[in-house]
């Protein structure tokens, strides 16, 4: 499995009965993620793919903002400058 495809998979887990991205349900799995790794009790091979699996998750929540925000600054009119 490449990284493209689990990245996929992964952003399925977290869409929404309309088909949005869910950000809280991808914040709460974050925080969990790293509840587990401060922890600092998972095994190597565990913490790395929860490792990757954050990552991954702060991607999708960083592009998911920025849709929003494109969406806000389309729907007001407004650009950068305020």
């Amino acid at each position: 499995m490449n990284e493209d495809s689990s990245r996929e998979e992964l952003k399925q887990r977290f869409v929404d009965e309309k088909g949005d991205f869910d950000l809280e349900k991808a914040f709460s799995r974050m925080e969990e993620i790293i509840e587990t790794l401060q922890e600092g009790k998972a095994k190597l091979s565990d913490s790395v793919k929860l490792y990757s699996e954050g990552t991954i998750l702060a991607e999708l929540c960083k592009e998911s903002i920025e849709e929003v925000n494109d969406r806000l600054i389309e729907l007001t009119g407004k650009g950068s400058e305020g």
